[in-house]
Order: structure tokens, then C-alpha cells, then sequence
């Protein structure tokens, strides 16, 4: 009858209506357990590290090398020692050391400067202070960068930003807060790279830039 047809259609309605409520409600639930991307990391404010950085550009060739990396926030200093193979901006623009590859230090020391020596050419000069931009890197630096996801490095699940300046960088890191990878182009990634590949040496805290002397500008400086 057509009262019949009318219940069992409006009962057909009903619960047609508590399945779309239901898949709402679902739906709901689900994109409240959506985990937030992680915020981008503040560097500890004291540690050392040892890296493999790789320079890559076309056209020209590749430079590999060993950095030993002391950086200590607390007193606005850090110290990189590049190894013989260096390809470093800094390094390759002082005169007479364009074509070098020779072993090459980067000194920011506490009265702001930053100077560049060269141990193997008894060698020392300094190259610019804090106001031109060449104090130490901020611990802050990656404050406004965007998560890029996940990457595998060396068997590390890391996690990843891009922060953009002159270029983009890309930094990672280990749910530990070890880093893991960073890389930038050089100076885009159209034309080159450059590659620092964090070893599993790293260590946080005062006693990684304990030792005496470590931050001292040499005396041929």
C-alpha cells in the first residue's frame, strides 16, 4: 500500500541520514588524530661534530673533505677545520689560494671576527666581523622553515626542513636531535651542491668545547 511504501521509504531515509552522520562523525575523528608537522629544531648550544662535506658543480668538477666542527652559542664562537680537498667560498677567495685545496680553518672568535687560517702555510688573515654578517651561525636559524618530511640517511630516520636565504637550505635530523644532513646549492641546485653528511660522533653540552685554548685566535693572526 502506499502507506507502507511511505514508512519503509522514510525509514530507508533514516537511515541513510545515520550513515552520513556516522561517516561524518568518522571523518571528524580522523582529522583530529592528524599529527602536526614537527616545528623546526633550535640547534643545541653547544656541541661537536665531525662531517663529510661534498661540493658538487657542473661543469667543474667535485671536492670532498673532513670538517671538525665545534660551535658554542653560549660564547658566539665556533671553529671549522676543513681537511686538504676543501673547496670552501671563504677559503679558495683569499688571494693566492683560488686553485688551493689546502687544509683551511674557520675561526669566529669572541672578539667578533672571523678569521680564516691556513695551518699548512703558516698562514692567517682576518676576514670579516659580526656586523657583516659573518658572525656564528644562530641556534635559531631554522625558525620559520617549512617541514619537507622524512629521509633515510645512512639507516637514520630523519626528519627534515627548508629554510630559505641566499639559497635553500636543507637541514635533517634524528628523533634524538643528532643532526644528520644538510645541503644547499651552490648556488643553486641547478648548478651545484653542497653536501655536509653528519657522522655518528656527535656530542651536546659544555664538555664538547671544554678544551682550553680551542676558541683562541693564533698569534700570526
Amino acid at each position: 500500500s502506499i502507506q507502507s511504501h511511505i514508512m519503509t521509504r522514510t525509514a530507508q531515509l533514516a537511515a541513510a541520514l545515520l550513515c552520513n552522520l556516522s561517516l561524518v562523525a568518522l571523518l571528524s575523528c580522523m582529522s583530529s588524530t592528524v599529527v602536526a608537522a614537527p616545528a623546526p629544531p633550535v640547534w643545541d648550544s653547544q656541541f661537536y661534530v665531525t662531517i663529510n662535506q661534498t661540493i658538487s658543480i657542473k661543469l667543474e668538477g667535485q671536492w670532498k673533505n673532513t670538517v671538525r666542527f665545534w660551535y658554542d652559542a653560549t660564547r658566539a664562537v665556533s671553529k671549522e677545520e676543513h681537511s686538504s680537498g676543501q673547496h670552501d667560498e671563504f677559503c679558495t677567495a683569499q688571494a693566492g689560494k683560488s686553485k688551493s685545496q689546502e687544509a683551511c680553518t674557520h675561526l669566529v672568535a669572541a672578539d667578533s671576527w672571523r678569521y680564516l687560517i691556513f695551518p699548512d702555510s703558516n698562514i692567517c688573515c682576518r676576514c670579516c666581523n659580526v656586523t657583516q654578517h659573518c658572525g656564528i651561525i644562530l641556534p635559531t636559524w631554522l625558525q620559520g622553515g617549512s617541514y619537507v618530511g622524512t629521509m633515510d640517511v645512512n639507516g637514520r630516520t630523519c626528519n627534515g626542513w627548508v629554510k630559505d636565504g641566499g639559497q635553500h637550505n636543507y637541514y635533517y635530523q634524528d628523533a634524538a636531535g643528532a643532526p644528520c644532513l644538510y645541503y644547499e646549492g651552490y648556488p643553486t641546485l641547478i648548478v651545484g651542491k653542497n653536501e655536509w653528511l653528519y657522522n655518528l660522533d656527535y656530542q651536546a653540552g659544555p664538555q664538547a668545547v671544554s678544551q682550553p685554548g680551542l676558541f683562541d685566535v693564533p698569534p700570526n693572526c
